[in-house]
């Protein structure tokens, strides 16, 4: 089963951008988008350690729930990647700045820079 990619971005060019950095990047891996919090949190349920998951940082804060679900993901051993940074996150969240280089989102989905 191929590794899955949940991108949590409500700005379609940056959705655009990343999806087609991680579909040419990591051709094997399935990659589903989530522009709404309730589509996310729906994406989320389940998510196993093969799950890799790019979400807006201020989301994070923002949206009643969306927070608990991506913690969750994080205790199965998912890998959490904010895009971009906010205060009081687990130091086992990845951060990638926006806009981000094909290099950030390759180390993000790198072994190592899993916690």
């Amino acid at each position: 089963m191929p590794h899955r990619i949940i991108i949590v971005e409500p700005d379609p060019i940056v959705c655009i951008d990343l999806e087609g950095t991680l579909k040419d990047t990591f051709p094997d891996h399935e990659v589903v988008v989530a522009s709404e919090p309730a589509t996310a949190t729906a994406l989320l349920q389940g998510a196993e350690a093969d799950t890799t998951v790019f979400v807006k940082a201020s989301w994070l804060i923002k949206h009643d729930g969306l927070d608990e679900i991506i913690r969750e993901a994080a205790a199965v051993g998912s890998r959490i990647v904010t895009l971009g940074q906010v205060d009081g996150l687990p130091p086992s969240f990845r951060g990638v700045e926006v806009p981000f280089t094909t290099e950030m989102v390759v180390q993000a989905m790198s072994s190592d820079a899993k916690a």
